[in-house]
């Protein structure tokens, strides 16, 4: 945009001019010559689109305006917008201004505009994982109430973006299968980001135990062998030596299968804070040590004559081993630890959550 002001108003005459006023004189023949007043030429607009990082502008550099005038002089160029060349622009539309003033005063003016767009999505701080649930066997028609953190986002302006449940209609009670989960974040720029995760809700069903493989690291007695643990009935028992510096217990169940929960039940009348830190783990290692821990060992307050502790494998875990073990080194184990288990029961995913 340019507009032109000129500090002279030409005179026009077709008679001689008589006069001594030196600035009529002037006007006369300012009006004669062939002088061309200053004349000033702005940069293009600028158009700047941040599309990553977290600032709330950008700094803009642009190339100076030229001016010319018909004298051979340069004109004098002046910014009249309060943001300088090079400095930082916050998103939105800015007018820069200049204008440029000749030797005889003639001024000319040129803008342009900086636009600064937003185009960075907000960030999401805390998308769930995938979250698994499992129902019983003979509740399979049944729902099971799944429950999160609602996701919150932030966004490089500044400002907290919206965010919004996309699929209100799921939830908060879940049958079996997958459910896909979608958040989204919007800002004020009308960027958008997602959050989806899945619930997973898996059919278990227990696994016949009877007849397998069960090993020990050591028996105290003949009748506390490893099979005690996995026969079926609860006043029968394994039972470790007394100070086995590494008390395990192992069963083979002989091919993969996607564990969800191992629940074990401790001697019915006696000594069942022995079994406090007793860590199950479960994969497809013959070596127990690398197999992964299902959830975290047991507690002092779980640790009671025949009480029965479940331990989930979450997420479900790929298994044809599943054992159970005391660290000697864990920080809360008792001096006299021992395994005494009346009974072991593991449930695998019927719906093939492993996969």
């Amino acid at each position: 945009m340019v507009r032109r002001e000129h500090s002279f108003k030409p005179v026009y005459t077709d008679t001689p001019l008589f006069t001594d006023n030196q600035d009529t004189i002037q006007e006369y023949f300012d009006c004669q010559d062939d002088y061309v007043p200053a004349s000033i030429a702005c940069p293009s607009s600028i158009l700047e689109r941040l599309t990553s990082g977290n600032f709330s502008g950008a700094v803009i550099v642009w190339g100076q305006p030229s001016a010319t005038e018909s004298s051979g002089i340069p004109p004098l160029i002046t910014l009249l917008s309060t943001r300088d060349n090079g400095s930082f622009f916050p998103f939105g539309v800015h007018t820069i201004s200049y204008k440029a003033v000749d030797l005889k005063n003639n001024i000319d003016r040129c803008e342009f505009n900086v636009t600064v767009v937003d185009g960075v999505q907000p960030r999401f701080t805390n998308c769930p994982l995938k979250i698994n649930q499992v129902i019983d066997n003979d509740n399979i028609t049944g729902s099971v109430l799944v429950e999160w953190d609602e996701p919150t986002a932030t966004d490089n302006s500044g400002v907290h973006p919206t965010v919004v449940n996309e699929t209100p209609d799921k939830g908060p009670n879940f049958t079996k299968g997958t459910h896909i989960i979608t958040y989204r974040a919007r800002d004020e720029a009308g960027n958008s980001q997602i959050c989806t995760f899945n619930v997973v809700i898996a059919i278990k069903k227990s696994i016949d135990l009877i007849g397998k493989v069960a090993t020990q690291s050591s028996t105290y007695r003949y009748e506390y062998t490893s099979d005690k643990a996995i026969d079926g009935n609860k006043d029968t028992l394994n039972h470790n030596e007394m100070n086995d510096p590494h008390p395990w217990w192992k069963v083979d169940l002989e091919d993969k299968h996607c564990l969800v929960a191992v629940t074990v039940t401790l001697r019915l009348n006696c000594c069942g804070s022995r079994f406090n830190a007793a860590t199950v783990r479960a994969g497809e290692s013959f070596e127990i040590s690398e197999n992964q821990p299902c959830g975290l060992p047991a507690t002092e307050a779980q640790s009671k004559p025949g009480a029965v502790i479940v331990f989930v494998c979450d997420p479900p875990v790929v298994a044809r081993y599943v054992s159970i073990d005391i660290d000697v080194t864990y920080p809360s184990v008792r001096d006299d630890y021992l395994l005494q288990i009346a009974e072991v029961k593991v449930e695998e995913a019927t719906n093939k959550e492993c996969e």
